[in-house]
């Protein structure tokens, strides 16, 4: 499939400098999340220099809003990043190419401590004892995806592409 199968896709490319690329992108009430090979970390674009500083570790990022969302990938160190924005603002027929999702996270406070933040991020604790810092209040239980639909020569669908839209607290209609 191209670009022209994937109408979603507005901008995509190569590149090896991954902070130059999300610099011009990024808007205030973008939320990231980064995978390093050694590690995560999420925020909003507020703290986006703290992201960045690792790109040399860098080999995920999703910088997501409501409306949009850049994401960059490499398959290790060394390579270039194979990015693409993802939007679904001007599609002629959204219902045909896309699909909102809700997926549970399992995360939650530790027992033995009251709900905390570190620099302006919530710690949330998954079932299974690992600790993350997220862009969200602490009430948000899902994290809300875009699904995006394509179709083969014989009009087929198969699911083609993903986008983070944000978080939601349990029980919201998908319109927030």
């Amino acid at each position: 499939m191209n670009k022209t199968d994937m109408p979603w896709i507005t901008e995509n490319g190569v590149t090896e400098d991954a902070v130059t690329l999300v610099k011009r992108v990024a808007v205030a009430e973008d939320r990231i999340v980064a995978y390093y090979v050694d590690g995560f970390q999420s925020g909003r674009a507020d703290r986006l220099d703290a992201i960045l500083d690792r790109q040399d570790r860098l080999l995920e990022l999703r910088m997501f809003s409501k409306t949009r969302e850049l994401w960059l990938h490499r398959s290790r160190l060394g390579v270039g990043f194979f990015w693409r924005i993802a939007s679904e603002e001007q599609f002629p027929d959204p219902a045909k190419y896309c699909f909102e999702t809700r997926q549970l996270l399992d995360l939650g406070e530790s027992p033995d401590e009251m709900p905390t933040f570190e620099n302006g991020l919530r710690v949330l604790h998954s079932s299974g004892g690992s600790r993350f810092l997220l862009p969200v209040s602490g009430e948000e239980r899902f994290v809300r995806i875009m699904n995006y639909v394509a179709y083969d020569e014989d009009g087929v669908a198969n699911a083609a592409d993903y986008r983070l839209i944000g978080f939601a607290k349990e029980g919201k209609s998908n319109a927030e």
